[in-house]
């Protein structure tokens, strides 16, 4: 199917915007300029140009004209995660701990997957120490066909590493795809609480993380972990930032 003008348009447009030839702030192309650029009439630009602005990628001035607005809330940063663990003796010695491993079907984690709400899915659950110190509480939920069944008879061997469980059972490269993670502060249920030696109702660090397959978007892992606050640190920098 051939793509509509105006969206080609805009494509193009974010692409000018995004390879770094205008700058935050910088005043964008005028109606004038986009319909003799494009050769095209007032109505194809001016959808182009509000599909921009609601986009976040450009912002409109009454009596003033069209602005860049796109590199404050979206320059790449890169994201550093850190496990805070207190050394004991000089060593630090992790542990992980496999809870269990079970089929369910839970509509609303089906629904994440993707997957038939009238199907199971398999939730992994493990317990992450540092020094015999619970820190994390790790939950993972995936489609079926990801693993080798036969492997669920050793959990404590086979399941240590999802990551690397559907790497050789499904030839996925899970640190390779694209995903998406949400961290917050929550308060501990009951269960996470008992998990991680904490009082019910202690603050913890939710993380909420999504990977798909940049083949079809078909999600591969769905994750909701817990993890004590003082055992948590995360920075952002840009790329351009000098190593020190």
């Amino acid at each position: 199917m051939v793509e509509p003008k105006y969206l080609q348009i805009e494509n193009e447009l974010k692409e000018e915007i995004l390879s770094g030839q205008f700058q935050y702030a910088d005043k964008f192309y005028s109606e004038k300029e986009l319909k003799e650029k494009f050769n095209v009439s007032s109505i194809t630009v001016i959808r182009s140009v509000k599909d921009l602005v609601k986009a976040g990628y450009l912002v409109r001035y009454q009596g003033k004209g069209t602005f860049v607005s796109h590199s404050p809330h979206q320059r790449l940063v890169r994201f550093k995660e850190l496990n805070l663990f207190p050394q004991k003796d000089g060593a630090v010695k992790e542990d992980i701990k496999v809870i269990s491993l079970e089929k369910e079907d839970d509509p609303s984690i089906n629904f994440e997957l993707g997957i038939n709400k009238n199907t199971y899915h398999y939730h992994l659950i493990q317990v992450r120490s540092v020094n015999d110190v619970p820190f994390l509480y790790y939950q993972a939920y995936f489609a079926p066909k990801f693993i080798n069944h036969n492997k669920i008879k050793d959990l404590q061997t086979n399941f240590q590493n999802i990551y690397v469980r559907i790497r050789q059972d499904s030839n996925i490269y899970l640190l390779d795809e694209p995903f998406k993670e949400k961290d917050s502060i929550v308060k501990a249920s009951s269960e996470v609480a008992q998990a991680l030696g904490l009082k019910e109702g202690d603050y913890v660090v939710k993380q909420e993380k999504k990977i798909v397959s940049s083949k079809n978007s078909e999600v591969l892992l769905y994750m909701v972990n817990y993890k004590k606050l003082d055992y948590t640190e995360v920075s952002f920098t840009t790329p351009d930032y000098p190593e020190i």
